[in-house]
């Protein structure tokens, strides 16, 4: 309980001095351009002029349409997302392997991750106060946290095909590193069902494979914009 509780308020005080935010570098482009060409303007203009992670231009579009304050809120509902979905994880993790205790180690391992990812980083901010950033890098993380979850559940293998396409296709859509890595992890794990052919990993053979269908897809998406040329 400790241990969760010293994790858990670091985690927190870090998330909550977004509270300062004020909106800054890419966050006052995004709001000229949606305030110039609409918020379904903005989807074309962005994948025409500058790049194809279409999914983050569709929710960096629709966050700042609700106007500047949101740079304090962003970050707080981002990180509380992420925390409930990490311990949905791992609870369903800590369920599988017959763990006692099961809640309490899965709401100390989601902040454990959680933690992890963000002092991992040697820009703090960029992902955890800066709005463009919030919305650009954890919300990829969120995705594959929630694919985890999702292939760790009873639902039907269809369910979990399904599920699995469409969230590694949102999670890819925020970063071409998010996408690239990805494939990469899926095309490990799809390796792994055969190396290990039976038991948990060869049950979920067909979602990983659906999976990686999905990445592929907004991986070309991404990659035929005509904007990364002119980035360039």
């Amino acid at each position: 309980i400790c241990c969760w509780l010293s994790v858990t308020f670091s985690l927190t005080l870090l998330v909550l001095l977004a509270r300062f935010n004020r909106m800054t570098m890419d966050d006052f482009n995004f709001a000229r351009i949606v305030r110039d060409h609409g918020f379904w303007g903005t989807q074309a203009y962005i994948y025409r002029e500058w790049f194809g992670r279409v999914v983050m231009t569709f929710v960096v579009s629709a966050v700042h349409l609700l106007g500047p304050r949101m740079a304090q809120i962003t970050p707080m509902v981002v990180y509380a997302i992420w925390y409930l979905v990490a311990v949905w994880c791992a609870y369903l993790l800590a369920r599988r392997l017959h763990w006692q205790h099961t809640w309490m180690y899965s709401l100390l391992l989601a902040s454990v991750i959680i933690y992890s990812a963000v002092t991992a980083n040697t820009s703090i901010g960029e992902v955890v106060w800066w709005e463009t950033g919030v919305l650009a890098y954890p919300p990829g993380l969120i995705g594959v946290t929630a694919m985890a979850a999702v292939l760790l559940t009873d639902w039907s293998d269809r369910a979990k095909m399904i599920a699995a396409a469409v969230l590694a296709f949102i999670s890819g859509g925020f970063s071409e590193a998010m996408v690239s890595t990805e494939i990469g992890l899926l095309l490990v794990c799809i390796g792994l069902t055969f190396i290990f052919p039976s038991g948990f990993l060869a049950r979920v053979r067909r979602p990983f494979c659906a999976a990686l269908l999905g990445a592929a897809l907004i991986f070309a998406i991404i990659l035929v914009a005509p904007g990364n040329s002119r980035r360039v």
